[in-house]
Protein backbone atom coordinates (compact mmCIF):
# COMPACT_ATOMS: atom_id res chain seq x y z
CA UNK A 1 0.00 0.00 0.00
CA UNK A 2 1.25 3.35 -0.89
CA UNK A 3 1.25 6.76 0.63
CA UNK A 4 0.39 8.54 -2.12
CA UNK A 5 -1.99 6.68 -5.24
CA UNK A 6 0.12 6.81 -8.12
CA UNK A 7 -2.29 4.74 -10.46
CA UNK A 8 -5.45 7.02 -9.50
CA UNK A 9 -4.68 10.61 -10.45
CA UNK A 10 -8.36 11.80 -10.11
CA UNK A 11 -8.01 11.12 -5.73
CA UNK A 12 -5.20 13.33 -5.53
CA UNK A 13 -6.79 15.71 -7.73
CA UNK A 14 -9.88 15.70 -5.14
CA UNK A 15 -7.86 15.37 -2.41
CA UNK A 16 -6.19 18.92 -3.29
CA UNK A 17 -9.36 20.35 -4.89
CA UNK A 18 -11.00 19.42 -1.57
CA UNK A 19 -8.07 21.47 0.51
CA UNK A 20 -8.65 24.66 -1.65
CA UNK A 21 -12.31 24.79 -1.40
CA UNK A 22 -11.69 25.49 2.31
CA UNK A 23 -10.48 28.87 0.88
CA UNK A 24 -13.41 31.30 0.43
CA UNK A 25 -12.60 32.97 -2.37
CA UNK A 26 -12.31 29.99 -4.53
CA UNK A 27 -14.22 27.37 -2.69
CA UNK A 28 -17.31 27.09 -4.73
CA UNK A 29 -15.37 26.40 -7.73
CA UNK A 30 -12.90 24.22 -6.07
CA UNK A 31 -15.70 22.03 -4.33
CA UNK A 32 -18.14 21.55 -7.29
CA UNK A 33 -14.94 19.65 -9.06
CA UNK A 34 -13.15 17.96 -6.20
CA UNK A 35 -16.62 15.87 -5.33
CA UNK A 36 -16.99 14.82 -9.13
CA UNK A 37 -13.56 13.58 -9.39
CA UNK A 38 -13.94 11.98 -5.92
CA UNK A 39 -16.56 10.05 -6.86
CA UNK A 40 -14.86 9.41 -9.96
CA UNK A 41 -11.94 8.33 -8.17
CA UNK A 42 -14.17 5.73 -6.23
CA UNK A 43 -15.04 3.78 -8.84
CA UNK A 44 -11.88 3.55 -10.87
CA UNK A 45 -10.64 2.42 -7.18
CA UNK A 46 -13.19 -0.02 -6.21
CA UNK A 47 -13.08 -1.45 -10.26
CA UNK A 48 -9.49 -2.30 -10.79
CA UNK A 49 -8.18 -4.09 -8.03
CA UNK A 50 -4.46 -1.90 -8.63
CA UNK A 51 -5.60 1.24 -8.07
CA UNK A 52 -5.24 2.81 -4.85
CA UNK A 53 -6.68 6.50 -3.52
CA UNK A 54 -9.81 5.66 -1.66
CA UNK A 55 -9.18 7.33 1.44
CA UNK A 56 -7.83 10.19 -0.82
CA UNK A 57 -10.93 10.45 -2.63
CA UNK A 58 -12.93 10.44 0.62
CA UNK A 59 -11.37 13.47 1.90
CA UNK A 60 -11.68 15.05 -1.30
CA UNK A 61 -15.12 14.59 -1.14
CA UNK A 62 -15.97 15.59 2.13
CA UNK A 63 -13.44 18.92 2.07
CA UNK A 64 -15.33 19.75 -1.16
CA UNK A 65 -18.98 19.43 1.32
CA UNK A 66 -17.82 21.35 3.40
CA UNK A 67 -16.18 23.89 1.60
CA UNK A 68 -18.95 24.33 -0.50
CA UNK A 69 -21.21 24.80 2.85
CA UNK A 70 -18.87 27.33 3.90
CA UNK A 71 -18.90 29.44 0.69
CA UNK A 72 -22.46 29.51 0.19
CA UNK A 73 -22.67 30.61 3.97
CA UNK A 74 -20.35 33.21 3.40
CA UNK A 75 -22.32 34.65 0.40
CA UNK A 76 -25.62 34.49 2.16
CA UNK A 77 -23.98 36.53 4.66
CA UNK A 78 -22.43 39.15 2.42
CA UNK A 79 -25.69 39.44 0.82
CA UNK A 80 -27.77 39.54 3.59
CA UNK A 81 -25.20 42.51 5.17
CA UNK A 82 -25.62 44.09 1.53
CA UNK A 83 -29.42 44.47 1.41
CA UNK A 84 -29.87 45.20 5.36
CA UNK A 85 -28.69 48.47 5.04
Amino acid sequence: MALMPVNNPKSLWAYYLGFLALLPIVGLFAAVPSFILGIQAIQVARTLPGNEGHGHALVGIILSGIGAFLSLGCGCLILLGMFAS
